[in-house]
């Protein structure tokens, strides 16, 4: 009797000090990097395929960022433009997102870099309208803009080109278009995972040993090769099966452009964590000059990167593909400066005609 209470004791202190650690462990992951998690729903959107859930909050390791109810990253705001105010709208998936920049993200950092530092004669108030959502492709972003978000009467688009947007649309967590259902076990994996950052830290670092058992990039059928470069390479190949849909998709915000006369600013950002990969520097002019004989304003980025001294560079590349917060910045920098040159961008939705009709006073001009 007396071991059956020892034996008992004993449970009941390893039950305890188990939850103690447990517990200890779960404050103390709070301060490390954990795994961004977010609710997916179908969208009614054709060619959009899903969209977040509305109302809710995503964590990240650099913060927890509120969805509001039109399903995207940020405060309320109204549909319908208010009167002196000139709003930008961007497009993009998980980079133009900016999770890994908290509130500095390209988005609000432009905006807030227009309000401070205006061209001649520029007087509206800027807003700030962030519909990227991660693992977005271009079509699906043009689709969106095509179909809901131009609804926000946008004065420039900036669009956000990553290296891996010709994969066409992925559907993330289990999502099931036809039914518009997501497994009951994604659904109670994501209930804890919104809610123990133990389990958000433990997801992030199994996550790429996931990925390696799931074939790597081979599962997306672009490229034999485990190497991010081969991978968007591939992708890019102009005889391939990805990248001639995303070019009509290109052409596609060519079209919005001139049909509303709203510049689209097409900014390609470079895969960070292979900077200097010489087959990658023809995939970007590739890029590029779809974007420009679709009648884009178009920012390459890759330049930019490449003139900065290896600290900086390797300050600004994050974790590769998704710049860190100063990564944001540089870039949203960037973007601004291109924009103070071209203040004929800025004239506001339907205004944008010079570019378009006859003569075009940007051309020839300024390079790019």
């Amino acid at each position: 009797m007396a071991s059956e209470t020892s034996l008992r004791a004993k449970l009941i202190l390893i039950g305890f000090s188990t939850l103690l650690a447990l517990l200890a462990l779960e404050h103390l992951v709070r301060f490390l990097p954990d795994a961004q998690t977010m609710l997916v729903r179908p969208s009614s959107i054709p060619g959009v395929g899903y969209q977040l859930v509305g109302n809710m909050t995503a964590n990240s390791a650099y913060g927890r960022f509120p969805i509001n109810r039109w399903g995207f990253r940020g405060p309320e705001y109204p549909m319908e433009k208010p009167p002196g105010v000139f709003r930008i709208l961007t497009l993009g998936d998980s980079v133009m997102y900016g999770d890994s920049a908290h509130e500095n993200d390209v988005t609000q950092s432009l905006g807030r870099l227009l309000e401070g530092s205006r061209p001649k004669g520029f007087s509206a108030r800027v807003h700030t309208v962030n519909t990227s959502v991660p693992s977005y492709s271009t079509c699906q972003e043009l689709a969106l803009l095509e179909g809901w978000a131009d609804g926000f009467s946008p004065d420039i688009v900036l669009v956000g080109y990553v290296m891996n947007d010709a994969e066409g649309t992925r559907v993330p967590f289990g999502l099931d278009l036809r039914t518009g259902r997501i497994p009951a076990y994604y659904r109670a994996y994501h209930y804890v995972k919104q809610r123990l950052y133990l389990v958000k830290y433990i997801v992030a670092k199994l996550s790429p040993f996931v990925f390696r058992l799931r074939g790597g990039f081979k599962q997306f059928g672009a490229a034999d090769s485990g190497s991010p470069a081969d991978y968007a390479a591939a992708l890019h190949d102009p005889k391939g099966s990805f990248w001639p849909p995303t070019g009509l998709c290109i052409d596609g915000l060519g079209r919005y452009q001139r049909q509303k006369k709203v510049p689209v600013l097409f900014a390609i950002f470079p895969l960070l964590k292979n900077l200097h990969e010489p087959k990658l520097e023809g995939v970007y002019l590739q890029i590029e000059g779809r974007a420009k004989a679709a009648g884009l304003q178009t920012v390459n980025l890759y330049p930019y990167f490449t003139a900065l001294n290896p600290e900086q560079a390797a300050e600004y590349a994050g974790d590769g593909m998704h710049p860190s917060e100063k990564g944001h910045l540089f870039i949203a920098g960037v973007i601004h400066r291109w924009l103070m040159e071209r203040p004929q961008l800025l004239s506001g939705r339907g205004r944008f005609q010079a570019a378009l009709e006859g003569s075009d006073p940007l051309k020839g001009r300024w390079p790019g």
